[in-house]
Parts: structure tokens; C-alpha cells; sequence
């Protein structure tokens, strides 16, 4: 079928803009259901690939978002693509994602809804916050990111909402929101509360606030991308926050990189067979 040469297409692309050949073959149409096709697809519990899903997702953001000089397609494709983005429903499909089992599907679907900078699709990121909130730093800290990005008229609201939660999810929230907005003297400011709220983890340690910010947030992406298991609980969450501040000179240099045996002190679940 043709549809297996878009597939092939869109799973081979190397980032290098060159677009236009494929949507002059197929049309545009064809190219974004296939696309759709393939996050389906790389999404689904028992056919997970999240290498597929973040080529399909990086193929749609390059048309929508690369310049002249760094794309293929000109202008006038531009917007033929984004009106068939908008008669397929692309993002109210995509949005599902929001809420996968999986961190990583999650990740790569708030960032293409921001980066592709359609405000009006700030209410898919509206609501994802609310469902999240409390719950998970690493996508929370995302959402507000990109829903200040989309200029979403609920950022200041869900911003002081996080700003208020003194508990450890939202307290990381907030950190790592700052560390990504503004950094400098406000991540610092963000990083003294953090610590005053929740000293004990602190004890004896002398950590930097971007290091400590940035490690945590590797850590735990790539945690996900290795064992391929569904997203922590809140629960877990604040275990691995509490689990990484303790282990903190170890993991940041790189001494600990058993990831299962990380994952497992922190979920405490048995291990797949």
C-alpha cells in the first residue's frame, strides 16, 4: 500500500527539511492520517515504540514550524498543511496523549501542541494541568510552559495554583517552572523555598539550583525511556524527588546507572518477566 512508503518516509526522516517531496507525491491529507496512523500505533500498550511516536510527532513540527531557509516547502505549503491539520482534527486526536500511561507520550505530545503554536490549542494544555497537577512535576512544569508559550489566559491562574502547593510535587513544579521561564535570581528564589519546605533531604549537602533542576529532569526522562514501564504514581513521584535529593553526588556524577535497580527503589513493583 502506498500508505507503507509514507510510513517509511516519515520513520526515516532525518531532520534535514527536506518535506516537500513527500506531500507533492501523497498530498497532504494522506501524509498527516498516516502520521496519526503512526502515533496510534507507537502509542498502543502492546505495540509501544517511542522512538516512532517522537519521529512522527518531530516529522509534523518540522512542516509547521522550520523557516524557508531551513525547509524545503514554501509558504504556500505551509498553510495548506495547517488547514489540513485543522479538517483532520490533528490535534483533537493527539490530544489522548496527554493523558498515556507513559511519560515519554506525554512529553512529546505537549511539547508538538506548543511548539506548533496554535493558541487556540492552549485548552488542550489547560486541561491536561488540571488532570496532572499535583500529581506529576515533570509534565506539570511542561504544561505551563507551553501554556505561557500559547499566551493561555489560564497560565497566571494554574502558575499561582503550583506557587501555593507547599507539597513536594507541586513544591518541584514550581522549581523546575522557574528553572525553564526565567532562571537566575528567580530559580534561586524558588530553590530557597524548595528547601526551606523540605530541608531535611538537604542535610549536609551543598547542591546548585540549575544542576539540581536539570539532573532531576534527566534522570527521571531517561529513566522512563529505558525501562519502558508506565508513568509513576504521586506516590512515586515524591519518592523519586526524596530518592534523588538523598542520592543526589551519586546520581549526578554518574555512579549509579543500574536503571532498573533505580527504578525499583523507587516504584518498589515487581519487575516485568
Amino acid at each position: 500500500m502506498f500508505f507503507d512508503e509514507i510510513y517509511e518516509s516519515v520513520l526515516s526522516y532525518n531532520f534535514d527539511g527536506k518535506l516537500a517531496g513527500l506531500y507533492a507525491k501523497f498530498g497532504y491529507g494522506d501524509v498527516i492520517r498516516a502520521v496519526l496512523e503512526i502515533m496510534e500505533r507507537a502509542a498502543g500498550e502492546n505495540s509501544l515504540n517511542f522512538e516512532s511516536f517522537m519521529a512522527a510527532a518531530t516529522f509534523v513540527r518540522d512542516t509547521a514550524t522550520l523557516s524557508a531557509t531551513s525547509s524545503d516547502l514554501p509558504e504556500s505549503g505551509k498553510q495548506a498543511f495547517a488547514g489540513e491539520l485543522a479538517r483532520l482534527g490533528f490535534f483533537e486526536t493527539i490530544e489522548k496523549y496527554l493523558y498515556s500511561d507513559y511519560y515519554t507520550i506525554k512529553h512529546i505530545t505537549a511539547y508538538t501542541i506548543g511548539k506548533m503554536s496554535v493558541k487556540e490549542n492552549a485548552k488542550y494544555l489547560e486541561k491536561a494541568f488540571e488532570t496532572h497537577c499535583g500529581k506529576n512535576p515533570l509534565v506539570c512544569a511542561q504544561l505551563l510552559f507551553e501554556m505561557c508559550w500559547l499566551e493561555s489566559e489560564k497560565y497566571a491562574s494554574s502558575l499561582s495554583a503550583v506557587e501555593k502547593d507547599t507539597g513536594l510535587i507541586g513544591a518541584m513544579t514550581h522549581l523546575m517552572h522557574s528553572a525553564a521561564i526565567a532562571g537566575g535570581d528567580a530559580l534561586e528564589k524558588a530553590f530557597e523555598k524548595f528547601k526551606l519546605e523540605h530541608g531535611e533531604m538537604f542535610a549536609g549537602k551543598t547542591i546548585a539550583a540549575d544542576e539540581y533542576v536539570a539532573s532531576y529532569e534527566i534522570l527521571i526522562a531517561e529513566l522512563h525511556n529505558k525501562i519502558k514501564r508506565k508513568d509513576f504514581t504521586a506516590g512515586e513521584y515524591e519518592r523519586s524527588i526524596i530518592f534523588y535529593t538523598e542520592n543526589y553526588d551519586s546520581l549526578f556524577r554518574g555512579e549509579n546507572t543500574d536503571w532498573q535497580e533505580i527504578y525499583d527503589r523507587i516504584t518498589g513493583r515487581p519487575r516485568e518477566l
